[in-house]
């Protein structure tokens, strides 16, 4: 991960947890957002946590933007 990438995902309380979803190479940035059990919020309703989406997309915005 590039160092504009590792200060974008500092920056969100997700951060530590979906830092690893995102793979950049020299021309583009892939973002993978995997339903893990940390960020899933209920058992019976196996969906990431709302946060976590949001906060997901916002990382992947804030790269975009900065691009």
């Amino acid at each position: 991960m590039d160092e504009r990438v590792s200060a974008i995902v500092a920056s969100s309380g997700f951060g530590a947890k979906l830092g690893d979803m995102i793979d950049v190479s020299e021309d583009r940035a892939l973002w993978t957002l995997s339903p893990r059990p940390e960020l899933i919020r209920n058992p019976l309703r196996p969906a990431p946590h709302g946060g976590a989406v949001t906060a997901f997309l916002e990382l992947a915005c804030k790269r975009r933007r900065r691009a």
